[in-house]
């Protein structure tokens, strides 16, 4: 009883900051606590500060140099509150783990959940403090240089930003749950790893849109409110699709270095 009322307690309370720094619509608010409090039902207070350090670092990162960033063109950026599809694509793969940890009890699915989080945040942190590069993006497939914030587009700092990313949730959740050392480096490099497939899903596969009044390529199907051109991409792998695919990744790759390592 007591673990539900836990549970229950401290998923309002994120849920609440969510809302009340407006980062999320009033209907994924209350999605977003149903997932956190299995998360902390299943995974514990360790889970649960992972699953905030995520919303909380992704809310930092994003406040960075509000004038630089007014500078930069954010074509490829998702604005305002986040919805409902955006909270099952970035937080239902990482809640499935521990469920499935709360019944088959296997470490496996711990470490799996950490790796969710951390490709998560590993990707928030790339695509609000690579945008700030002092230097042109450039496609991680290609290498031309793209629109600063398109995916699919690369800087150091922002591959910076996503290891940062990465380790912040495996130094939050590994030793708090009692992990090893391995299923730590494990997390950090699958949460890594998932934002350069992030990246790379961006280039190759994610859809994008020429816009015919100005000729920007943007992921936004209106632009200078003008419906736009497709001009790559397969038309359902929106960016929130390529998010889920990044969880999706993360799991799996750390699964598998996990079966490997022994």
């Amino acid at each position: 009883m007591g673990n539900i009322v836990l549970a229950i307690s401290l998923s309002t309370i994120l849920a609440a900051f969510a809302r009340f720094r407006r980062s999320v619509t009033t209907a994924a608010a209350v999605l977003a606590w149903a997932f956190a409090v299995c998360i902390t039902y299943f995974g514990g207070i360790p889970a649960f500060l992972a699953l905030a350090a995520t919303l909380v670092f992704a809310v930092i990162s994003g406040k960075i140099y509000p004038s630089r960033r007014k500078n930069r063109s954010e074509i490829g950026l998702k604005h305002g509150q986040r919805d409902i599809v955006q909270i099952i694509c970035n937080v239902s793969i990482g809640t499935l783990m521990l469920l499935c940890y709360g019944i088959f009890e296997k470490e496996i699915f711990l470490v799996c959940y950490g790796a969710a989080m951390a490709a998560s945040l590993a990707d928030s942190m790339a695509s609000e403090i690579g945008v700030l590069s002092s230097r042109p993006a450039v496609d991680i497939i290609s290498r031309k240089p793209v629109t600063a914030g398109l995916s699919g587009g690369i800087t150091t700092l922002g591959i910076a930003a996503s290891a940062v990313g990465a380790i912040i949730i495996a130094s939050v959740f590994a030793p708090a749950s009692g992990l090893s050392l391995w299923a730590f480096a494990v997390i950090a490099l699958s949460g890594l790893c998932a934002a350069l497939f992030d990246s790379m899903l961006g280039s190759t596969l994610q859809v994008k849109y020429r816009c015919p009044k100005c000729g920007s390529i943007t992921e936004r199907p209106l632009h200078c409110e003008t419906q736009g051109e497709k001009y790559a991409g397969v038309s359902f792998m929106t960016n929130d699709a390529v998010n889920l695919l990044n969880n999706i990744f993360s799991v799996v790759f750390a699964a598998v270095l996990i079966l490997i390592g022994g």
